[in-house]
């Protein structure tokens, strides 16, 4: 059903920060379609650091905020009244885009609102099934990858880190041995053997990227560890992250946010995959690997670091001709 071409759109994205950047193609073909449409991202808190000014979004907040607690409410306060009364369309996604919450909103808003599952009900590729949310207004889902525009603060914060070690024009290739699940990560002893051959034999030097959930993987990665010392970078705020990224030669992780984000950083990526589909969650970006182990009976173990060592080289051994 076509609609007006809203001026202001509002997209609730609650989740991770994987879930947000695989929004990120719903963002950006909507600016693309809708030419001065402002558009406003509420994320999962933890990813609004990193999104604001540095994605297509005109404004992004965070789902945490105790502002939003009125979609769940029976009554709407005046101020969200006021604010949802100047969108033309809002977009929510949700576990369950039937439930008695997404009735009392498309009984307030009418057809400006659009709930839309968070999961596609068939395998496909997820930034796809979040754009349908797009076609009550005529607008058809276009394979892209996100994008992420780091800023020049963001790249002096990263040439620091490079100056302070030493690392010059050293192949450097990022570890991420952590997940949102311990179900979705490789195991860590393969990281640490990983890590250890690429130092010791292609000369590389190893950051390993650790974030608030990665603590257990982290310490088995240390106590298993056979190479000159690697660099970890521990509960770094997400912008920090991604610049560090964006001068890796490569990046190997698991199903993660950190995936999602170094493939659109552009930054070449080996993605491992076992408890997840990645027909369904495979980073996307303009070099990415999947190495997958779904639906093999033994998973993720069955993933051996042969495997995954020759994937890494060839983005380690190739010349980087990135900025």
């Amino acid at each position: 059903m076509s609609q007006v071409t809203p001026k202001h759109a509002l997209i609730l994205r609650p989740g991770a920060i994987g879930d947000a950047i695989v929004t990120l193609p719903t963002v950006q073909r909507l600016v693309a379609a809708w030419p001065g449409c402002q558009v406003t991202l509420v994320a999962g808190g933890q990813a609004t650091s990193l999104l604001r000014g540095r994605c297509a979004a005109h404004q992004v907040a965070s789902y945490d905020e105790p502002r939003w607690a009125w979609l769940f409410a029976q009554d709407m306060p005046e101020a969200m009244a006021a604010l949802s009364a100047g969108m033309e369309a809002v977009i929510f996604y949700l576990a369950n885009a039937e439930s008695p919450v997404a009735g009392r909103l498309r009984a307030r808003l009418g057809p400006k609102f659009c709930p839309w599952p968070a999961l596609p009900p068939t395998p496909m590729a997820i930034s796809l099934h979040l754009q349908g949310a797009l076609r009550p207004w005529d607008v058809e889902p276009q394979a892209s990858p996100p994008k992420l525009t780091l800023t020049g603060s963001d790249a002096d914060d990263a040439a620091r880190f490079w100056e302070k070690h030493q690392l010059g024009r050293a192949p450097v290739v990022a570890l991420h041995p952590g997940s949102g699940s311990p179900r979705k990560n490789w195991p860590a002893s393969r990281y640490a053997e990983l890590g250890s051959l690429l130092a010791t034999r292609y000369q590389a030097r190893i950051l390993i990227i650790a974030g608030p959930a990665d603590g257990n993987a982290l310490a088995e990665m240390r106590i298993r560890w056979r190479g000159p010392e690697p660099l970890v970078v521990e509960n770094l705020p997400l912008a920090q992250v991604a610049a560090l990224i964006t001068r890796c030669r490569c990046l190997v992780g698991n199903d993660s946010g950190i995936a999602h984000l170094a493939a659109a950083l552009g930054t070449p990526t080996v993605a491992l995959f076992g408890a997840t589909d990645p027909r369904i969650w495979a980073p996307q970006g303009p070099a990415v690997a999947i190495l997958s182990a779904y639906g093999s009976p033994g998973g993720l173990e069955s993933l051996g670091v042969d495997a995954v060592l020759r994937q890494a080289l060839t983005y380690l051994q190739h010349q980087d001709t990135r900025p």
